[in-house]
């Protein structure tokens, strides 16, 4: 049986075929941006139960910690290395004894977050999971360092000793850049659709 040959040169792609993968490609941009499988109500209440559920544990952790555990004492449980110190810098034990002033700069950096949630490209659930995670880090953190001036870490890794607060916003960074990945991704595929010559010829031809 013989099958008709399929033309190597079909020309230009039809413009119909590019607005259905453009159509695709924003479905699932904003299935990944959280955009269509929640509704905006409920991303923002995402946004707080994360930043509460992290303060929360996080302030849950330092009090037991604070407690039970004298300083400089280390432990071991599942594998996990733990201790008690008293950080009066940053995170990993920086620029130590400026714990207050760290703490003014947490409630800044939580001020422009909310500033961000405002503007209509920092919506979806990515991004909301992740400025939940930031904000409740920073001010786990910031509840510490005016209260105490010092922050309670505990958690021992290669690059030093942390707790939750830190963790949540390393999670947020994460969480961020991957939001940033998609959004610019998106809109080159959404540029490079729009710029076709198929696309410019269609408008000439009107």
């Amino acid at each position: 049986m013989n099958f008709p040959k399929k033309s190597v040169d079909e020309g230009p792609v039809p413009v119909s075929t590019l607005k259905h993968h453009l159509c695709i490609g924003s479905k699932i941009f904003f299935i990944l941006t959280g955009r269509v499988l929640i509704s905006e109500s409920r991303v923002k209440m995402l946004f707080y139960i994360t930043a509460i559920l992290v303060i929360l544990l996080d302030q849950l952790s330092k009090y037991f910690v604070r407690a039970y555990v004298e300083l400089h004492e280390r432990f071991t449980i599942w594998g996990i290395q733990f201790t008690h110190i008293e950080n009066s810098g940053m995170a990993g034990g920086l620029f130590p004894g400026n714990a207050r002033l760290f703490g003014v700069v947490a409630v800044l950096f939580v001020i422009f977050v909310l500033y961000l949630r405002k503007t209509e490209d920092m919506k979806g659930l990515l991004i909301d999971l992740s400025f939940g995670f930031l904000v409740g880090g920073a001010i786990g953190n910031a509840i510490d360092r005016f209260l105490f001036g010092t922050v309670t870490d505990f958690i021992v890794r290669s690059d030093g000793v942390l707790n939750i607060a830190d963790h949540a916003i390393e999670l947020g960074v994460i969480l961020l850049i991957i939001h940033i990945h998609f959004v610019v991704s998106w809109l080159r595929q959404k540029g490079k659709a729009s710029s076709s010559p198929s696309t410019q010829k269609e408008s000439v031809d009107k």
